[in-house]
């Protein structure tokens, strides 16, 4: 994966996996079965905005385990401080 910061307010993550199955070693599997997952994320934030984030996110699996799946999600959040005394 990787991560940054496009703009001081702006973050992005790229995750991407590639993996191989042979089954399990009670059901192993007749032949080699690929699997690559991809998912890309943004959050955005400012100081104007007071705590409020807004993210979205798109994901996209080429499986022949549990075959091919798209997904996308959107994400809305509030952080608060709560002061210790």
């Amino acid at each position: 994966g990787i991560s940054g910061n496009i703009h001081p307010n702006l973050r992005y993550r790229a995750l991407m996996t590639y993996s191989r199955s042979w089954g399990t070693p009670l059901i192993p599997s007749v032949k080699i079965r690929d699997q690559f997952s991809t998912m890309l994320e943004a959050t955005y934030t400012s100081r104007k905005l007071n705590g409020w984030l807004f993210s979205g996110a798109v994901a996209y699996d080429k499986s022949q385990v549990i075959g091919d799946n798209t997904g996308m999600q959107v994400k809305v959040s509030k952080t608060f401080d709560i002061p210790l005394k």
